[in-house]
């Protein structure tokens, strides 16, 4: 797992070399305009971003060699602050009173003239410049992207006998106009439901049916033990295997039973799965082995496989609980949103104001 994320960022952060130099060779042989390209912020927070989850990424892999979905989770991040180095170093347009030239995200340049528009949609901070079914968005926020909107607006106006840039209303509103830009709400929708789906698909993998033909089982002698608080750590004999049963005095039945065994040097059948736990900061990783079952020589169950696996549950419950109350909260905030946002004339305006502020149509 470790070696094809490797590569895979080797080979992510390789062609993102091979781009800016192929796309700096193209800006030179651009004619003389004037020219928009993004703010420095981008691949300022795209470093910052990806460096974060990618350190992130690899405490997840130490954390859990057996569930490369962590990890996964992590690189999505990764790959979007690389996605805004990306978008820096290839967003460019240019322009002059002839037309305009655009290149966006991916590289791809395309070649307009002021005749090509067809529509305008502006908010307070954004605007958006559409060619058919093609459109970029402006961020009016930005000076060049002020100037350059302002240059199509002239020339636009110029070509139709004084005519303004036709207006295109939003293709979705579920706030039946009241909120400026509706399409981002709608975004932001779709994000809260991609993760509530990730929590439910996390409840799954946490709590889904597990049969004990998953286990790993030997027969053991242990040396010596270590109690930790509620966790008992087994050694076996001339091995540096770590043992343990978290909560030893709830799993065992019979916890006395169970310590004659040990003192008597009895072998143990046991089922266990390998971790692999990290110290967040130091990088330092340590394997142990959860047993779930165990069973005497002569049959004694000593822990049921049903008391293992609860235990291991109840690890994860408390994160499952956590992620599923911010879902929760995060979908009711968003319900309340639509709600509100569809009839504020119904709400408090101090409620309309704190969920929209400036967003709200006057």
């Amino acid at each position: 797992m470790r070696t094809v994320l490797t590569i895979l960022l080797i080979a992510v952060i390789g062609g993102i070399c091979a781009l800016e130099a192929v796309f700096i060779r193209q800006g030179r042989r651009m004619p003389k305009r004037s020219c928009v390209r993004l703010s420095v912020a981008y691949p300022i927070v795209g470093v910052v971003f990806g460096a974060m989850f990618l350190y992130l990424m690899n405490m997840a892999v130490h954390e859990q060699d057996s569930n490369p979905w962590v990890a996964m989770g992590f690189l999505v991040f990764v790959l979007m602050g690389v996605s805004l180095i990306l978008a820096w170093i290839n967003y460019r347009i240019w322009y002059d009173s002839s037309g305009f030239i655009i290149r966006n995200v991916l590289g791809v340049r395309r070649d307009y003239t002021y005749s090509d528009i067809t529509g305008l949609r502006e908010y307070p901070k954004e605007a958006r410049l559409y060619f058919g079914k093609r459109h970029i968005t402006l961020d009016t926020t930005d000076a060049p992207q002020k100037m350059f909107l302002e240059r199509v607006k002239l020339h636009y106006a110029a070509i139709h006998d004084g005519q303004s840039v036709p207006y295109v209303p939003p293709r979705i509103d579920p706030f039946r106009g009241h909120i400026i830009n509706p399409e981002s709400w709608v975004i932001y929708f779709a994000a809260i439901f991609v993760f509530v789906i990730g929590i439910c698909v996390y409840a799954y993998i946490a709590f889904r049916p597990v049969s004990s033909d998953a286990l790993a089982y030997r027969d053991v002698v242990f040396d010596y033990y270590e109690l930790r608080g509620d966790k008992l750590l087994l050694y076996p004999e001339g091995e540096e295997k770590r043992y343990q049963i978290p909560n030893y005095q709830n799993e065992l039945t019979d916890v006395h039973a169970f310590f004659d065994a040990f003192d008597a040097g009895e072998t143990l059948h046991i089922g266990y799965r390998e971790y692999t736990t990290t110290t967040w900061g130091k990088g330092q990783s340590f394997h142990y082995w959860h047993i779930c079952s165990m069973t005497g020589a002569d049959g004694t169950v000593y822990l049921p496989f049903d008391k293992g696996l609860a235990a291991q549950r109840a690890e994860r419950r408390i994160q499952l609980w956590f992620n599923g109350g911010l879902g929760a909260v995060i979908l009711l905030l968003c319900v309340l949103s639509l709600i509100v946002g569809r009839y504020p004339e119904k709400f408090p305006p101090k409620l309309v104001r704190f969920l929209f502020r400036d967003t709200l149509r006057t």
